[in-house]
């Protein structure tokens, strides 16, 4: 709730590496933006953030991985266990 605007926009990537078997590594990063007005688009806050992570295959069959991320954005680190992912497998 730090940033907040009546309208918003964000951009994301995220790559992984799968290097040995179940292990794979991952970077991700993105860029965000909040304004108040889209008419006169002043958009006062652009906010990028990044980082990257480890993970490990769970379950081959279905592509679910689990492991622990470290992200970092203006003024804040975070560490996150994630399990499954928010993208489509290809």
């Amino acid at each position: 709730m730090r940033y907040q605007g009546e309208e918003m926009a964000q951009v994301e990537i995220e790559l992984r590496w799968q290097f040995w078997k179940r292990f794979s590594v991952v970077g991700f990063g993105g860029v965000g933006g909040v304004w108040n007005d889209f008419e006169r688009f002043h958009n006062e806050r652009t906010i990028p953030n990044g980082g990257f992570g480890f993970r490990y295959e769970l379950a081959r069959r279905y592509g679910i991985h689990m492991g622990l991320d470290i992200a970092f954005g203006p003024g804040n680190t975070a560490v996150y266990v994630q399990v499954g992912s928010a993208w489509a497998r290809p």
